[in-house]
């Protein structure tokens, strides 16, 4: 074979390589995905297969529970408070559809907060539910603090994802990203009133 066309042929190689992404690129010369770097399933957390029953699946939200030197983890996939002890990694349900039962259950939880002057209460909102669920850490049992049903004639969660509790007010602060706004919540009467705003 004569150079000239040996060297086509190689630039030829080359570029279909090149296009069809081969083994280790893509068409637009950058590497190609691994199966790790893809993107999760719809379920955006993958699989518990394999975990043990408080194994996290989707963890979202977080804060540390000082008290039992654990982090409590809102898991929406599981539709779950976890607890996950510190000191040796496992990991248990706190509350959820079947903990301690299916009364006010969570339909999408995001985020979390603790009251530290309502000892062993922690706060959820719940996208799903549009609504704050108060948690008994002692038992797991839930009730509804704030809803767009209860208290009526209030501002109405539209996408509430994040909390954090204002202690010295007795009031919880939420993010809700439909509204582009702070949400205040009194958590004595559930009532809601818009602090701040684009």
């Amino acid at each position: 074979m004569n150079k000239p066309l040996s060297l086509v042929l190689i630039l030829l190689s080359l570029f279909l390589g090149g296009c069809s992404g081969g083994v280790s690129g893509t068409g637009d010369g950058a590497p190609a995905e691994t199966a790790a770097d893809e993107a999760p399933a719809a379920s955006d957390g993958g699989s518990s297969e394999g975990g043990g029953a408080g194994s996290l699946v989707t963890p979202r939200g977080i804060i540390f529970d000082e008290a039992l030197n654990r982090a409590l983890v809102i898991d929406p996939e599981r539709k779950a408070v976890i607890a996950i002890d510190l000191a040796s990694g496992t990991s248990s349900i706190v509350s959820d559809s079947s903990t301690p039962n299916a009364t006010n259950a969570f339909e999408d939880p995001r985020g979390i907060a603790m009251d530290k002057a309502l000892s062993r209460v922690v706060f959820v909102v719940d996208t799903g539910r549009k609504a704050i669920i108060a948690v008994d850490l002692s038992n797991g049992a839930r009730s509804v603090i704030s809803s767009n049903t209860a208290p009526s004639g209030q501002v109405r969660f539209n996408n509430p994802l994040g909390i954090v509790i204002d202690s010295a007010n007795s009031r919880a602060l939420v993010t809700d990203s439909g509204l582009h706004a702070i949400v205040a919540v009194d958590l004595s009467t559930g009532a809601r009133t818009i602090i701040g705003n684009q």
